[in-house]
């Protein structure tokens, strides 16, 4: 049983990535690979944060 519900959650995560470069991320919410993309370009990327 335990799998099975492993399996359902894995389901529900919400992946992206990045044009720029190779970065990927998984997460349980759109907010949050929102959060995590926003971090990601202003670390990574300044000038394509700033124009975002």
């Amino acid at each position: 049983m335990r799998r099975a519900r492993r399996s359902t959650r894995l389901m529900e995560m919400l992946g992206g990535s990045c044009p720029h470069c190779e970065w990927q991320a998984v997460a349980e919410s759109y907010a949050k690979i929102v959060e995590l993309y926003q971090r990601h370009l202003r670390d990574e990327h300044p000038e394509a944060w700033l124009r975002s």
